[in-house]
Parts: structure tokens; C-alpha cells; sequence
């Protein structure tokens, strides 16, 4: 037997090695996706065993029939067709025999086909495809396995994370709430999860929310939104890796180990995990896909002959752009500089090398026109960022980013690169150095000079950002380290295997030695995801605090719904805001309010259900009981109204009950966010409302207690805290009556002399409203709020967002662009499985050759 080339070598024929390779991913195939399932559809995280078993049991059925199959051998019957009667049928035995394997009703007979013959199918149209590489199967389902593994906390349909976490969930079901209620496009917030009319993140990375909404049909609205997120992250890493995997095989299609331990050093090193789980950047996850397409379009555009490596450079650009654009800018300043080698082979540019710049340039133009005309039609948001503080904490934190990553990978700091990823970077600078190949050197450029914005490094550092534009700095914020090292770990993964597969190519024993080095160096980054993946399971919301805390009657506006504005409307509050009281009538001076929903909720039309005075029982440590078991009888709403004696004094008020949480810092539960006018939030100043909603929906009787917490604890007793008034209140007596949030409807009882309706959406150009049928004006009321011209009397209002003409004609432009590029992609991928398999390594460029420079 002829000794097959590549590393490692079974002692198998192809047709043997393939069948090995098929049993073994088959196993690692179905282990992930009943992990993913039971993780999504049963009731909880999935254990490891459950899958287990399901794999073991398939892959070892798959493995007889495979063997002992009529079907694979008739010629007569199409090989998918054959494959897809064989695995169904496997799939119903096992199926039938699923109680003794220990997982029960969960998997049905119908169920089991669907989750079964799809992937047998995958694993036949590689087999056709790849006859020179029978391993691809393990290899792929490998890739599988390891995103599994670090990504295993998302596998659940509750919220992994913190602040950011909560923020994230409440935009995807803001926008597949509008989605079902047949709102399209979305443009802001238009939901009870985004009352305010937040344009973030839909208007700056419509990525995210898009695909949510399509995950949302797809599934059927089967999954809690905060399950959808953990469901699109675990697919960019899925993507992820098989997307920088298939960039790399085909940059070099000889090394495929090689390709596939770099793909997997991608998704297993701090910066993308870090992203996951320390800081919940999932914009910056959702470009894990993309990233490696773009470093394909750098290789293709110096190796290729046609527009091909300009076009897959423009749309994975384009894609990266619509996903983080903070990231994306600075990959465009990365790959820009890349492509400054090109200007020095030639005399003047040919005008092949002009038409694939144009054609590229007009194709990033038509997918980015929304993204781009959305974001500079936004008003500016905050203050400006200073660049002293982001040079002093890079500097401050360099030498502690280059340790490992913390124990319980929270810190700032592990946002970083990793050992393995550095070693790989500088091997790569060193054999690009030596190698020169221009698409080596370009990427070595990108690194270069990302490093120039990250390392310390005196005057230059201090020089390189004062040169920065003020837009670039602001984009980047103040802790720009999780965009740089994520792209510094892409740069090194191309980089590196450039570099060794180029040196893997020319001996074999340096494609073993490579190898083991590479498996040396995914253990440690291994190890280093072991603590993400920890700190990901310790920060799983429990399932009855998850749905607590997303029930309407607890939902918050965190800050970050606020950001894309340079101030917040008065109400705003970092706890709960009922959004039923923030509706106000106002005169034709609009500074002068005429009636409000909360005027009425504490007025004298209100039912009294109990007062008396707040309790002082000091539980120690600056904690005090002032309410505890406070009854809230079924099906009511109620307001309660505090009267402190020491309004100025500092902490928290802490309430709960079985359905109900309220968190409110004092004397400001607003503070830290620059607002438009006085503070209208919940707390004891002046202007704040001093009542809080509580509302009970439900058919049982609810007890709240509450708690304050001293900021400081008091150095003498506090004698008494105050007295409360808890009230009941009907919403059809309110003179707003909102009948819908998606969109905005309303009945109005205006008192005589009113003019506008005052709501609870932050004013954007581009609003709609009519009254009673009507067109009605629109206007910014002085707390930067959405308001509606009314009349006296009864009025019916409706208020819509359909954008501006130039915002919808951007959006369409880019929906069909992507379009075009979806139906592109579809055909030209079947065009190459339709085509036969090609000889290993035969139409990949030689890395050695003269030509690879071309």
C-alpha cells in the first residue's frame, strides 16, 4: 500500500480510513447537537452523559448499518437517497429504544430522523467532495466538539452574564416582538422591552437583531429570547471556527491538521471567550465568523487572478462592519495598511487591479449604505472620550495582559492575547520576515500596527494616538483592548499557519514536529478556557430569577438603552420604570403639564389599600427592614408612595416579593447619567417621584418586603425612616390609556387648553403620528421626548417609526445587496460540490513558489 502523504498516517485504505472517520465524527456530530438540543428543548443545561449516551448509541448504529447496509451498496439508489433511508431507519430504532438509554420522552420518533439523517447527509456530500481527504469528516466534527466545549454555558434558555447580558435580551425581544407584530424594518424600540424608542443596537450593528428575528421564525417562537441570544453566539462560534478552518484549507490544502488545531486556537483563546464571558460584548462575538473571510480576501487579493479576493474582501468587511463597527474600523485600518506592499510592484496600477478595486468598493458601498447613513443620522451621543485615559490604562494593564488569565476570568485584563496566539504572532513576523510573500507581509503589516495602539512603547504609543482622528478615538472607547486582541488573534491564526504550513509542505517530520507544538499550544488554551467556560456557569441566571427578572413588571431600561443619546429623558432611573406613569397632557406651553398618568396614580381618585409607618429594624451592618410582608392582592396595580424623614440620606431600597423586584439607588436611583432637566426618577429629591409601581398579575396573593441599605452605616440609630402609602389604581381611569406598545396606540382624555401628547420615546427625526385618523404634528418636547399634537377631549393616537426616506431607501438598498450576496454564495456552493474533488494540494498555491508572491 502506497504510504498516503500528511500527518497523522492510519495504516487504513481511504475507503477504511473514511469509514473510521465517519464513525468517529459521527459520534462527536451527534454528541454536540444533543447537547445543543437538550440544552435548548429539555429542562435545563444538558448534562455531558445524556448526550453521551445519544451519540454513542447512534454513531454505534450508524457504524451496522453502514457496514451491513443494502442500501450503501445497491447501485440503483442514489447515494443520499439510500443514506437518508438508512439513517432514518437507524434513527427510529434508536428512537424506540430511547427510555433504556436514559434520556426518555425527550426524543421522538419523528424527532430523531430530523436530528439525525441531516447530519449523515452533510457527512456524505464531503465524502463526495473530498476523496482526497477521507479524515475530513473527524475533522470537522472535531471542530464541532470544541465549540461545544467553550461554549457549553450558552446551551441553556436562560441569560449567561451580567448588566450587558440583560440589555442584549431585552433588544432581541424588543425587535422579534415587532417582528411578530408584522413591524418591518425596525428601525428603534417599539416594545414594552424598549418603551423608550432606543435606535441601539438595531441602527448602529443590525446584525444581531436581524438574526434573531430569523432564528425566531425558523424555530417556530419556541424559545425565550434569552435563549435566541445564546443561540446565535453558539452559532458564531460554530461559524467561527468553521469558517477560519475552510479559509485556511484553502490557503493550504495539504495541512489540514495543522489548519484545523490553528481554527480551533481561534475559538479557545481569551480574546474571543473573554468577549463571551467577562464583558458580554456579543456584538464583537457576532463577527467571529466574518473575521476569517476577510484574512481570505487579503490572501486571495495578492494570489489570485481575477476580482474573487477583492470581492470576498469587501463583504467580509461589509459583514464585520454590520456586526461591530468598532471593530470593523479598526480591521479596515489593518487590512488597509496591508495593502500598501501592492503599490511596490508595479510602475502604475493595471486596470485589472482598478476594476477589482471599483467593482469591491461598489459592493462594500451597497451592503454597508444602511449601517453607515444610520449612524451618522444618529444625534451624538456623550462626552468626548479622553485619550490620556485610554493610553493609561493600556499602559497600566500591558504587563498584567501578558499573564494568565485570572482564576475567575472577570478581570479587565483578560481580555488579552494568550501564550499560545503570541507564540504564534511571532513566529509568524519572524518567517513572513523571512519568507516575504506579500500577502504574509500584509498581514504582518495589520499586526504591526494594531501592536503600534497597543504596546507601551515610549513616544511612539503617545504619538500613535494623538495622531488618531477624535472619530476613530471615540469609536475605539476607553478599553479598546477587546477589539484589538480579538483582531491580533485572527492575524496570528492566518499568520502562523502561513508560516507553517509553508515549512509543514517541505519535510514531513516538520509537519509532525509542527503538529505536536500546535497541540502543546491548544492544552494551554485549553486550560485557560476552562476557567471561561467555569466563570460562564457561575454567571447563569437561575431559571425562576430569569423569569422574574424579564417579566414585564420587573423589566429595566438598563443605561446602555440610553447611550445613543447625548442625554437621558427625567424619568430616567436605573431601576424599575413603570412606562403606563411616563405619559403626561401638555399645554401649548409644553414646560406646563395639564394631567398626567402618575399625577392621577397618587391623586385623590386612587384607592388607599394600607399605610402606617416604615419599620427601622436594624439588621446590622447598615441594613434595615422597613416594609415585610407587605400584602398585594391578585389582578391589582398599585403605587408606593414613600414619605422619608431622611431624604438625603445614601443607599439602596431593595423590595421583593415571589414576583416583583425593585432596586433603586437613593436619594438619585438616576445618578451617574447626564439628563435632559431635573431628575424625574424615582428617589427623594425635590423632583423625583416618590412612589414606586408594584403590580401584581397573577391569581395569588403577593407579599413584598423592603429593605434599605445604608451607603455608609450611620454612626447614631436612625429613629424613624418614614411612613408609606400604598394605593390601587384602575388604568382605564388614567387620562392615557395605552391599548398598545407595538406600535404606540393610545386614548387620550385631554382637559380643555391641552396641545400636546407627551410619551415616553426619546425624539428622532423620523416619526409618524395621526389622531383620530389624522395626521397630527410631531414634535421634541423640552425633556427630549416624543410628543403629539392634540385637541381637547377624547382622542385616539397612534404613533409609528418608519424612518426617514433616506434611512428606508439605505435599508432597502443593503436588504437587497445581501440578498444578491446570499443567492451568490448558494450558487456558486453548488456549483463547487456538483464539481469533482480536487487532488490534495493540487489547485492550492504552492506557498513556496515564486507565484505565491503574485
Amino acid at each position: 500500500m502506497k504510504r498516503p502523504s500528511g500527518f497523522p498516517y492510519f495504516h487504513l485504505a481511504d475507503s477504511e480510513r473514511f469509514r473510521t472517520s465517519l464513525f468517529l465524527g459521527d459520534g462527536l456530530f451527534i454528541w454536540g447537537i444533543a447537547c445543543v438540543y437538550t440544552g435548548f428543548a429539555g429542562p435545563g443545561r444538558p448534562q455531558w452523559d445524556t448526550a453521551l449516551r445519544l451519540a454513542i448509541g447512534l454513531a454505534g448504529m450508524h457504524a451496522v448499518l453502514l457496514r451491513y447496509s443494502p442500501a450503501w451498496r445497491l447501485a440503483r439508489v442514489p447515494a443520499p437517497a439510500g443514506l437518508l433511508a438508512v439513517n432514518g431507519f437507524a434513527a427510529a430504532l434508536i428512537a424506540t429504544a430511547a427510555k433504556p438509554l436514559g434520556f426518555g420522552g425527550l426524543y421522538q420518533p419523528w424527532l430523531m430522523p430530523l436530528l439525525f439523517a441531516p447530519v449523515q447527509l452533510g457527512l456524505h456530500a464531503i465524502r463526495v467532495r473530498h476523496d482526497e481527504a477521507p479524515l475530513e469528516p473527524l475533522r470537522l466534527a472535531l471542530a464541532f466538539a470544541g465549540c461545544v466545549g467553550v461554549t457549553f454555558p450558552l446551551l441553556t434558555t436562560v441569560e449567561v452574564g451580567t448588566g450587558d447580558a440583560y440589555w442584549y435580551a431585552n433588544m432581541v425581544a424588543d425587535f422579534v416582538t415587532q417582528w411578530r407584530a408584522g413591524i418591518f424594518p425596525v428601525f428603534v424600540g417599539q416594545s414594552i422591552f424598549a418603551f423608550n424608542g432606543t435606535p441601539s443596537p438595531v441602527r448602529l450593528a443590525p446584525y444581531l437583531q436581524h438574526v434573531a428575528g430569523v432564528l425566531d421564525l425558523v424555530t417556530g417562537h419556541i424559545l425565550t429570547y434569552p435563549g435566541l441570544l445564546n443561540l446565535i453566539l453558539f452559532f458564531s462560534f460554530v461559524g467561527g471556527v468553521f469558517a477560519a478552518y475552510g479559509a485556511l484549507v484553502a490557503i493550504e490544502a495539504r495541512t489540514r491538521w495543522l489548519a484545523l488545531l490553528f481554527a480551533l486556537l481561534y475559538i479557545a483563546a481569551p480574546a474571543p471567550l473573554a468577549l463571551l464571558y467577562t464583558g458580554n460584548l456579543f456584538m464583537s462575538v457576532c463577527t467571529l465568523p466574518f473575521l476569517p473571510l476577510v484574512m481570505l480576501g487579503v490572501f486571495r487579493s495578492y494570489t489570485g487572478t481575477g476580482h474573487g479576493g477583492f470581492l470576498l474582501l469587501a463583504v467580509g468587511l461589509a459583514a464585520t462592519w454590520i456586526s461591530h463597527p468598532p471593530i470593523a474600523l479598526w480591521c479596515t485600518i489593518a487590512v488597509g495598511v496591508g495593502q500598501i506592499p501592492r503599490f511596490f510592484s508595479w510602475s502604475r496600477p493595471e486596470p485589472r487591479q482598478i476594476r477589482g478595486w471599483l467593482v469591491a468598493g461598489g459592493v462594500f458601498a451597497v451592503l454597508t449604505l444602511f449601517t453607515f447613513v444610520s449612524n451618522l443620522t444618529l444625534p451624538p451621543s456623550g462626552a468626548g472620550v479622553e485619550r490620556f485615559l485610554i493610553t493609561q490604562s493600556l499602559g497600566d494593564s500591558f504587563t498584567t495582559a501578558l499573564l494568565p488569565v485570572s482564576d475567575e476570568a472577570v478581570a479587565p485584563t483578560d481580555h488579552q492575547l494568550g501564550w499560545s496566539l503570541w507564540a504564534a504572532l511571532l513566529v509568524g513576523l519572524g518567517g513572513a520576515a523571512a519568507l516575504r510573500r506579500k500577502w504574509l507581509v500584509a498581514l504582518a503589516l495589520g499586526i504591526l500596527v494594531i501592536l503600534m495602539f497597543v504596546i507601551p512603547v515610549p513616544y511612539l504609543f503617545d504619538a500613535a494616538w494623538k495622531a488618531l482622528p477624535q472619530a476613530v478615538v471615540a469609536i475605539s472607547f476607553y478599553w479598546p483592548t477587546q477589539r484589538f486582541y480579538l483582531l491580533l488573534s485572527i492575524l496570528a491564526v492566518f499568520l502562523g499557519y502561513g508560516v507553517a504550513a509553508g515549512l509543514a509542505a517541505r519535510r514531513t517530520w516538520l509537519h509532525a514536529v509542527l503538529a505536536a507544538l500546535l497541540l502543546l499550544a491548544l492544552y494551554w488554551s485549553g486550560v485557560e478556557a476552562s476557567y471561561f467556560v467555569r466563570s460562564g456557569i457561575r454567571r447563569t441566571a437561575a431559571p425562576r430569577l430569569a423569569r422574574t427578572a424579564h417579566a414585564p413588571a420587573n423589566q429595566i431600561l438598563t443605561r446602555y438603552a440610553f447611550n445613543s443619546f447625548p442625554t437621558a429623558p427625567p424619568y430616567f432611573s436605573h431601576g424599575y420604570i413603570d412606562p403606563l406613569w411616563e405619559n403626561r397632557v401638555l399645554g401649548s406651553d409644553p414646560t406646563v403639564e395639564l394631567a398626567s398618568n402618575y399625577a392621577t396614580v397618587i391623586g385623590p381618585g386612587s384607592l388607599v389599600r394600607g399605610e402606617g409607618d416604615l419599620g427601622q429594624r436594624d439588621l446590622g451592618s447598615g441594613y434595615y427592614l422597613l416594609l415585610d410582608q407587605l400584602p398585594l392582592p391578585p389582578r391589582r396595580l398599585y403605587s408606593l408612595e414613600l414619605q422619608l424623614d431622611h431624604p438625603d440620606l445614601a443607599g439602596t431600597l431593595v423590595g421583593e416579593s415571589l414576583n416583583l423586584t425593585r432596586i433603586y439607588d437613593m436619594p438619585e436611583s438616576g445618578i451617574g447619567v447626564p439628563l435632559e432637566g431635573k431628575p424625574a426618577g424615582f428617589g427623594s429629591l425635590p423632583t423625583s417621584k416618590k412612589a414606586m409601581s408594584l403590580v401584581n398579575r397573577t391569581a395569588q396573593e403577593d407579599h413584598f418586603q423592603l429593605q434599605f441599605v445604608a451607603q455608609t452605616p450611620p454612626a447614631k440609630s436612625i429613629p424613624t425612616f418614614g411612613r408609606y402609602v400604598l394605593r390601587e389604581y384602575d388604568p382605564s381611569a388614567l387620562p392615557v390609556k395605552i391599548e398598545s406598545w407595538t406600535p404606540y396606540r393610545a386614548r387620550v382624555e385631554a382637559p380643555p387648553g391641552a396641545a400636546w401628547l407627551e410619551t415616553p420615546r426619546l425624539f428622532l427625526p423620523g416619526y409618524r403620528a395621526s389622531v383620530n385618523g389624522a395626521k397630527a404634528s410631531v414634535g421634541r418636547s423640552p425633556g427630549g421626548l416624543v410628543m403629539v399634537q392634540i385637541p381637547p377631549g377624547s382622542s385616539r393616537v397612534e404613533l409609528t417609526y418608519p424612518g426617514s426616506r433616506l434611512l428606508r431607501l439605505s435599508y432597502g438598498i443593503s436588504l437587497l445587496g445581501w440578498i444578491a450576496v446570499a443567492g451568490a454564495g448558494v450558487v456558486l456552493g453548488m456549483r463547487r460540490w456538483k464539481g469533482p474533488g480536487r487532488a490534495a494540494g493540487a489547485a492550492a498555491p504552492d506557498l513556496r513558489s515564486p507565484g505565491a508572491a503574485r
